[in-house]
């Protein structure tokens, strides 16, 4: 886009319409002619003039399968694939452009620039219909006066908190607990050996036949659910019991399928924590629960743990700090954390782990691995080694469970912070 246009257009003027605009989109796409009486209500809405031909709908003939009964239209708006396909490429490439930020409060602050917004609309534009697109028999070409509309349309897309415009481009802050923002609107259901299904929003599971899981089921360290109180205590019962039970936890797959992925609980006792809302959620009136990895908020010298951030991945440098402080027997600067996160990642000894509403880390107690890094933070040049001295000097790296105390608490003892 020139600069003449750029200065003639408001890129972020229509930002505030995006649930209008997606409420359009979702609606005309619900319409069919194998449902004949979804049609009538987007046709004769007069929203739907104004809205729908800016994301590349046009009315177009009908063609009603002769079994169809109910009311029928000569028209219905549709959209080409070309278009719905540009639409689509725009939403997940704006996604890319957003820098992540951590801050020290555990918040995430999210920027997008305005020229790399602009750009992803010309290149997808360009890519699709041509560098000069010419109005075609089929569909209409994305008209650059709609832009503001297409992009508020693809920011609606990204689940989170809400965009405010800054002097070049968009600027937001995600809160600091895992569960950032609900993955769906309605929770997917995970399902117990039972057969009981529970309200899932968000899982994390060690893979299995893997170097922190030799076991042929995937094991989880994370676990969040929103719903009613008595399925939830049946999931947190099943992931209580020593028989350690399968628990499918959900996964959206494609085309709106849902897969359901076999998973049990960690071996050992006092694995893990509970936490439960000490009252209603304000909006829904569900319970809350979560259950996860006890090394998250209580590591211990020489063993694994988890480091659990949202679901964009940002990590949370002065949690991590604390963490590998508490875990190991080095020296552990917090100004350090930035490049001891990106060294660890390159290493093999921060590994991502399988997830869904949030992102889990595995960080590993590698100490000769995190001994070198350490010293590299410290301004160590060349070959390397740190020795300690009192302690058991075996650091064989292992997946060890804590199995002298007792995972029996089903009173929860902190209060969670949850979306609703």
């Amino acid at each position: 886009m020139t600069s003449t246009t750029l200065a003639t257009i408001d890129v972020w003027s229509r930002l505030d319409d995006g649930p209008l605009f997606l409420k359009a989109d979702e609606r005309a796409r619900s319409a069919n002619e194998y449902r004949p009486e979804t049609i009538p209500p987007v046709v004769d809405d007069p929203t739907s003039a104004l809205v729908l031909p800016q994301l590349g709908y046009r009315l177009e003939a009908t063609s009603y399968p002769s079994w169809a009964t109910g009311p029928r239209h000569s028209h219905t708006w549709k959209r080409h694939h070309a278009l719905h396909r540009f639409m689509l490429q725009l939403h997940t490439t704006l996604a890319t452009h957003i820098a992540h930020e951590g801050l020290e409060d555990g918040t995430v602050r999210q920027r997008l620039q305005t020229e790399d917004a602009v750009s992803a609309w010309h290149t997808h534009r360009t890519a699709l219909f041509g560098a000069t697109p010419v109005i075609g028999s089929t569909y209409t070409i994305p008209d650059e006066h709609h832009l503001p509309v297409h992009l508020a349309f693809a920011l609606q897309q990204l689940l989170g908190a809400g965009w405010s415009v800054t002097s070049d481009g968009l600027e937001r802050v995600l809160p600091p607990w895992p569960l950032r923002y609900a993955p769906t609107i309605q929770p997917l259901k995970l399902e117990l050996k039972t057969g009981l299904l529970a309200d899932c929003v968000g899982w994390a599971y060690l893979p299995a036949n893997s170097p922190d899981n030799e076991g042929a089921i995937h094991e989880l360290v994370y676990l969040s659910g929103i719903g009613p109180q008595k399925k939830l205590k049946a999931a947190w019962a099943t992931l209580m019991d020593r028989k350690r039970d399968t628990i499918k936890v959900p996964l959206p797959g494609h085309a709106g399928r849902i897969d359901l992925i076999a998973t049990r609980r960690l071996e050992g006792s006092k694995v893990y924590e509970s936490f439960w809302n000490d009252e209603p959620l304000a909006e829904s009136g569900m319970a809350h629960l979560v259950l996860q990895h006890r090394s998250l908020l209580n590591p211990r010298t020489g063993q694994p743990f988890l480091h659990l951030v949202g679901a964009d991945g940002t990590p949370n440098l002065c949690q991590f700090a604390w963490q590998l402080d508490q875990a190991s027997t080095l020296p552990i600067t917090s100004s350090w954390a930035m490049r001891l996160w990106d060294d660890g990642l390159r290493a093999g000894i921060i590994v991502s782990l399988p997830s869904y509403g949030c992102q889990a880390y595995w960080v590993r107690p590698d100490e000769a691995a995190w001994s070198e890094l350490v010293a590299r933070c410290a301004g160590a040049i060349g070959p390397v080694s740190i020795e300690t001295f009192g302690l058991d000097t075996d650091t064989t790296p292992a997946v060890a469970m804590v199995v002298s105390e007792s995972d029996d608490d089903p009173a929860p003892s902190v209060r969670s912070s949850p979306t609703d």
